[in-house]
């Protein structure tokens, strides 16, 4: 079997930064994409480099990424770009139902053209969300939704995982998430004591360490069998 290669794209997000911890861990050589206007570029360039990962700074261009795909040989990219509410109201005067089809939707499309215009039809990895579906009312859960069709559209092999809330130490507070998956985790754990093992496992909290191991194990288990293709629920 060819060498695993993962390129991780929002690798300095939450979650993305766990998955890159996951895969070197695992052994997996890792590409880490940091934006190349981030502040804190060269900050993010160290941090990845005592992780043993390789930080890239490629800008969002479609050449330029699937050049970055055939250089490094990548077998497996992990989409883990996501925006949210407080940080696109601080950052930009445009709209939040704009930002969500911008970057968690644009972006990763962006990714998932330059994939194949790399000719490497590496297996895609994608973070998404209960709920998720192209017409829902919630911007965010129709751009996650648009994703997974985009994904699926793509003939690449792919694994979704579809997460609900996402605790743990953030960089930012994320007070309303908390809370929700405090209240949720109480009430299922309610459904199941009387039975309803599966609805809990479908919309119980996770943090990112935990997301970030079954995001792995599930595309390297994946990857290893003749089943193309995988979405399930965290």
């Amino acid at each position: 079997m060819a060498e695993r290669r993962a390129l991780v794209i929002g690798a300095t997000g939450y979650v993305g930064h766990a998955v890159v911890t996951e895969l070197v861990a695992h052994g997996i050589p890792v590409v880490a994409h940091v934006r190349f206007d981030s502040p804190q570029l060269t900050t993010w360039r160290a941090r990845f480099a005592r992780l043993g990962a390789v930080a890239t700074s490629v800008r969002w261009d479609l050449e330029a990424l699937a050049r970055v795909l055939r250089d490094h040989a990548i077998t497996h990219v992990f989409l883990c770009l996501g925006t949210n509410m407080r940080r696109r109201l601080r950052r930009s005067t445009s709209s939040i139902p704009d930002r969500y089809e911008q970057v968690d939707l644009g972006l990763s499309s962006l990714v998932l053209r330059a994939c194949l215009a790399s000719g490497r039809r590496p297996h895609v990895v994608l973070v998404s969300a209960v709920g998720a579906r192209s017409c829902s009312w919630s911007p965010y859960w129709s751009a996650k939704g648009k994703l997974e069709d985009a994904v699926r559209a793509s003939g690449l092999d792919f694994t979704i995982k579809r997460a609900a809330f996402i605790t743990g130490k953030r960089p930012e507070l994320r007070v309303f998430e908390h809370l929700g998956a405090v209240v949720v985790d109480t009430l299922l754990l309610v459904l199941l004591l009387v039975g309803l093992h599966r609805l809990r496992a479908r919309y119980r909290s996770t943090n990112a360490e935990r997301l970030a191991s079954a995001l792995v194990a599930a595309a390297c288990a994946n990857h290893a069998s003749a089943n193309p293709a995988m979405m399930s629920a965290m």
